[in-house]
């Protein structure tokens, strides 16, 4: 499971091994209220991304305790941004909803490179 930092609340079904307690079927517990919020009013938030593989126009950044949210590249502020973010670099966005409802980042923009050559 990546992306979990200390604090970070999750569920579990705890078990035993041979080794002693052990957490099995570990699940983010989410809570979309800052995005509702931040939707709602329009604000621009940040958040980390979590999710970008090459050759795809698409992945997604995880905002603190809440679901992931949807980057296209075509969303970027600076289309050339799309092709240099990587897996922890900060980005901020205003969000907007894709026709499933599902929330996705709109206006993007990189805040913070995770690591620079």
């Amino acid at each position: 499971m990546t992306g979990l930092k200390v604090e970070t609340p999750v569920s579990f079904a705890p078990s035993q091994n041979d080794r002693g307690p052990v957490a099995l079927s570990i699940e983010l517990v989410v809570n979309d209220a800052l995005l509702d919020n931040a939707f709602q009013a329009a604000l621009r938030i940040v958040g980390d991304v979590s999710v970008r593989k090459r050759g795809t126009t698409y992945g997604f950044a995880t905002v603190e305790g809440s679901s992931h949210v949807l980057l296209r590249s075509q969303n970027f502020r600076d289309p050339e941004a799309w092709d240099l973010i990587s897996i922890g670099d900060k980005v901020s966005f205003v969000l907007g909803k894709s026709r499933g409802g599902e929330y996705l980042g709109c206006d993007i923009e990189i805040e913070d490179k995770y690591w620079a050559p």
